[in-house]
């Protein structure tokens, strides 16, 4: 073997890579291009995506507000809002709505800011923050403004028929609340309110004090949506079979607590028609106080005490003395059992155009 051909098999031959074994590939975490995709590549593509997605929802949280304004001056309602301006990156995609205002037939609603919130990691719920001074009306009753210590509303994708509201601190002109709970389903056309710690204006001398401290009920809609509260309207509405049902109404004022349920029609001369039942607690006390009141005279009120007493007893829901009372309104009089209590006002619906 010529000197040419020989191998250095030296171990300095074999750590400059010239001895017989192959030189050694360095380990990965000693790449430094494997590196640069790791640290820089991948995070600014994943950051760049992210980002991507935070403005395309956005711009689809913008759209659909635009839709729905849309849709609702189709309808006849009055609609403005100012640009929106879009914020929250990068956890949630938020977009605020300043000067909002919707007004139809029967409700109007105003707010200095209307802000969608959809958060990045749970895109199926869409919660609406009402900020600032708001305004509500009904039909052709006065605007009343107000405030809130908190305003959302929850409104799950899977289910937009469903909308429940969350009001905490609310405070008006005549009222107060400290907590309202509103569900309203669209499709079933029911709703579901609860309210605590309703203060009412103190000048209107209500016999039982301002203060209520718990007021709830479930409501159910028949006959279809009214498109005005006129009385064409609420005639054809009438005549088409429709009622408003109330299958729970809870009340806790003063010493007194009842529960119940009631079922409410018009009449031939579109006045309310009601029947039902409550369990009423603390019977006493709401005599003694329409006495006093003036909205009950000693000898019907004497009378009804009597009766209440030979019915009373305990219950959990409105405690030891508890009565079943069967009411209606029936031709604008208020009647308990068959004993009439007291005239209700009668109502002057607006004729419409």
């Amino acid at each position: 073997m010529t000197t040419e051909n020989k191998i250095d098999r030296t171990p300095a031959a074999r750590k400059k890579g010239l001895g017989t074994d192959q030189p050694t590939r360095p380990r990965w975490w000693r790449r430094p291009l494997l590196w640069l995709w790791v640290l820089v590549v991948v995070p600014a593509g994943l950051i760049a995506a992210h980002a991507v997605l935070w403005y395309l929802a956005c711009a689809q949280i913008t759209a659909q507000m635009t839709v729905e304004l849309r849709n609702l001056a189709r309808q006849g309602w009055s609609t403005y809002a100012d640009t929106p301006v879009r914020s929250g990156y990068p956890w949630m995609a938020e977009v605020t709505v300043p000067g909002l205002r919707a007004a139809g037939p029967l409700i109007g609603w105003e707010t200095e800011r209307l802000v969608v919130r959809l958060a990045m990691l749970r895109p199926t719920d869409v919660r609406l923050v009402a900020e600032g001074r708001q305004s509500l009306r009904f039909g052709d009753g006065p605007t009343v403004h107000y405030t809130a210590a908190r305003a959302e509303a929850l409104i799950s994708l899977t289910n937009t028929d469903s909308v429940a509201l969350d009001i905490d601190g609310l405070v008006g002109p005549q009222f107060t609340a400290s907590n309202l709970r509103l569900v309203i389903d669209r499709a079933a056309m029911t709703a579901t309110a609860d309210a605590r710690d309703v203060g009412l204006p103190a000048n209107l001398n209500l016999p039982l004090g301002p203060t209520v401290a718990r007021l709830g009920a479930d409501v159910a809609l028949f006959g279809g949506g009214l498109a005005d509260v006129t009385a064409p309207a609420l005639s054809v509405w009438r005549d088409t079979g429709g009622r408003v049902e109330v299958p729970r109404v809870a009340l806790e004022w003063g010493a007194v607590k009842f529960v119940g349920q009631t079922q409410i029609a018009l009449d031939a001369k579109l006045q309310p028609e009601l029947t039902g039942k409550l369990q009423l607690g603390g019977y006493q006390a709401l005599i003694e106080a329409l006495v006093s009141a003036g909205n009950l005279r000693p000898g019907p009120a004497q009378a009804l005490g009597g009766v209440f007493g030979l019915l009373a007893r305990p219950s959990d829901a409105t405690g030891p003395n508890s009565v079943d009372v069967p009411f209606t309104v029936r031709d604008r009089g208020l009647s308990v059992g068959r004993i009439p209590l007291l005239r209700v006002p009668e109502i002057a619906w607006p004729a419409g155009k």
